[in-house]
């Protein structure tokens, strides 16, 4: 899912509150400057090793500054793959990829929350 600042936050703190946001959830952080403008954050959880690494994009433009969570796509496979043995009467395949996919979005939920209450915008779009 992707949101955009029209307010324009620094980019910096933007970073910051996203870094402060998955350590203090127990994962891994790493991030990537592509450009001045484009900031890759990859986290990974240290404490559940089934969530997939978790990949936020953050991008500044003249008129907003744009927020992207993005799942890996290791995620996005494993539920095609349990979907097919799901066919064949592996159900515990599908159960546990809905499983995965539940904490997926309990964590962006709380990403966006915490996100907008940590640099201070009411105004997400």
């Amino acid at each position: 899912m992707e949101y955009r600042f029209y307010n324009k936050p620094k980019i910096d703190n933007v970073i910051s509150v996203i870094t402060e946001f998955f350590e203090g959830n127990g994962f891994e952080v790493t991030i990537k400057m592509e450009n001045p403008s484009l900031f890759v954050v990859y986290s990974r959880s240290l404490a559940d090793k089934e969530l997939p690494k978790v990949v936020i994009k953050v991008y500044s433009s003249e008129e907003y500054l744009s927020v992207n969570f993005l799942n890996s796509q290791k995620l996005r496979s494993n539920e095609i793959l349990s979907s097919v043995f799901n066919l064949f009467g592996g159900g515990i395949f599908f159960l546990k990829s809905s499983k995965i996919r539940e904490k997926i979005d309990r964590l962006e939920e709380a990403f966006w929350k915490f996100l907008e209450s940590g640099v201070g915008l009411s105004s997400l779009s």
